[in-house]
């Protein structure tokens, strides 16, 4: 969701499932409650710039399985949304072509200027069987001939010289490496203790965060800068600019990162098969593809 949420948007300031609120001391609450929420959260004015935007100046939005499209935000709702199910097949190619064929609509007859439209593939087979795995090679396929179609549908629809199509994911992926004897367990660490730490990001994949109580911030440091060969820990200041990650306020005075196929376990051991890539730039890079109409914009895609 931190990477779903400000896609539309750019940079927001979203730096995880779980966020600390600067200035106010309290963790806000988890991925599942933004979606579900129809007053909005956090990410409202974040995720939400276009969609508030737009309708100001007459424009009408809408959102098609796009997470957190079908909440109000600030008092204002996308002109037409749909929700997918909990226990939603994100699996049927015949579905994907339908739901295109209805965001064309929005655009041809009911004159939307901007729509987000999700699918949720290959994430789910990708997290499931691995990604490298036969199933998640064919879904990219079925993915291939999906936006295929959209491009079609788009010539069809008479749109090609007046839409800019931009096709992006929130993350890369990477098999995680369970047989290892040497994961990355912070509960193992010598001399270091979550008793001097306010506030931690950890267990969520290869990334993390740590605010250190107040100061412990050298001490935390000093103990976790070498504590494993396959974790990279910086001070924000000094964290690589290459990654374009930790200028932001939101982010902790700790930042790290493990190898690709490692995750970070904080105070227990707890498995997934596969997380979002870790710290190759190549492999955590999300997609963005965007039409040309896109360079004559005025905005960049990175």
């Amino acid at each position: 969701m931190d990477r779903h949420l400000p896609a539309p948007t750019g940079e927001a300031g979203l730096q995880g499932q779980r966020e600390l609120w600067a200035g106010e001391g309290r963790v806000s609450r988890p991925r599942w409650a933004w979606a579900q929420d129809e007053q909005g959260c956090q990410p409202r004015v974040l995720w939400a710039q276009c969609h508030l935007a737009l309708p100001r100046q007459g424009l009408k939005t809408g959102s098609f399985f796009y997470p957190g499209g079908n909440v109000t935000y600030q008092g204002t709702a996308v002109t037409l949304s749909r929700k997918e199910g909990i226990l939603h097949n994100y699996k049927d190619e015949k579905e994907w072509r339908a739901n295109i064929d209805t965001v064309m609509r929005w655009f041809t007859e009911e004159d939307l200027a901007l729509v987000t439209l999700y699918f949720g593939e290959p994430d789910s087979t990708g997290h499931r069987y691995g990604p490298e795995s036969p199933e998640r090679k064919e879904m990219v396929r079925q993915v291939d001939r999906t936006v295929g179609y959209l491009r079609d549908s788009i010539e069809r629809n008479s749109l090609t010289s007046s839409l800019d199509l931009i096709v992006t994911s929130d993350h890369g992926m990477t098999t995680v490496n369970k047989t290892a004897s040497d994961l990355v367990e912070f509960h193992k660490f010598p001399n270091f203790t979550f008793q001097d730490i306010e506030f931690e990001l950890l267990d969520y994949g290869p990334n993390g965060m740590l605010i250190p109580k107040e100061g412990r911030l050298e001490k935390v440091y000093g103990v976790l800068k070498d504590a494993h060969p396959r974790l990279h820990v910086y001070k924000k200041e000094q964290f690589p600019k290459s990654f374009h990650y930790a200028d932001h306020p939101r982010i902790a005075p700790l930042v790290m990162y493990s190898d690709p196929g490692y995750v970070i376990h904080g105070v227990s051991s707890c498995w997934v098969h596969h997380s979002p890539a870790g710290g190759s730039l190549r492999a955590r890079r999300a997609p963005c593809l965007a039409s040309p109409q896109c360079g004559h914009s005025p905005f960049s895609v990175h």
